[in-house]
């Protein structure tokens, strides 16, 4: 992850976005990152020239619940990608509903202002979760519907492992003549039938028998 931002010159959040975005494929994101940057940006949301946060303003009114809040807030809350500001309170009761309704639709947030698009990614939505316990379980749920589309968007690539169903992901890298994968907790599996490994039986031959 890392050297993605590094190479590409973003966040990590942002990074996540664009993953998210090419099925988690790191060759596809360079290849359309360097083909059409601001194509991608403009889709995802990711935008550059974002207005300047006025530094003599001591204040701001939220546009959502019309509360003023002081300028530390203004800092601190609002997406990377927009200049659109709000209350903690309210981005975390936007952030909250939409884990609870949206499921994985809440990895692809927006700004709630009308019409922005601004992408809302991990560096605003973990800050505003954290104001709750550290056993907050909309951040639990967030957490796990980013890994379930790391392995769901993967296109097959990527599989739980099956005796250790979400606690474990097995990469399939292919291309050594075998369907045999072997996860951290050492358990082996068939990546076609989902059996236990079977090599070099066959998957029809396990099954009728």
């Amino acid at each position: 992850m890392t050297e993605v931002c590094l190479k590409l010159r973003v966040s990590r959040s942002s990074v996540i976005i664009l993953l998210r975005h090419c099925n988690w494929n790191v060759s596809m994101l360079f290849d359309k990152w360097f083909e059409k940057e601001d194509d991608v940006r403009n889709k995802l949301g990711l935008f550059r020239n974002v207005p300047l946060v006025d530094q003599s303003v001591s204040s701001f009114t939220c546009e959502i619940c019309f509360e003023t809040y002081d300028d530390e807030v203004i800092i601190e809350f609002s997406s990377d990608f927009c200049g659109h500001f709000y209350g903690i309170a309210c981005w975390a009761a936007y952030v909250r509903e939409s884990i609870s309704n949206d499921c994985v639709g809440c990895l692809s947030l927006k700004c709630p202002h009308p019409g922005c698009g601004a992408a809302v990614g991990e560096d605003l939505i973990l800050p505003v979760l954290a104001t709750k316990a550290n056993n907050d379980p909309d951040k639990a749920k967030y957490s796990q519907y980013l890994l379930r589309s790391y392995v769901k968007d993967s296109k097959g690539k990527r599989k739980w492992c099956l005796l250790m169903a979400g606690d474990y992901v097995v990469d399939f890298i292919g291309g050594y003549g075998t369907s045999d994968l072997s996860c951290l907790c050492s358990y082996r599996f068939c990546s076609n039938c989902h059996e236990e490994s079977h090599s070099p039986v066959n998957c029809d031959t396990t099954q009728s028998g």
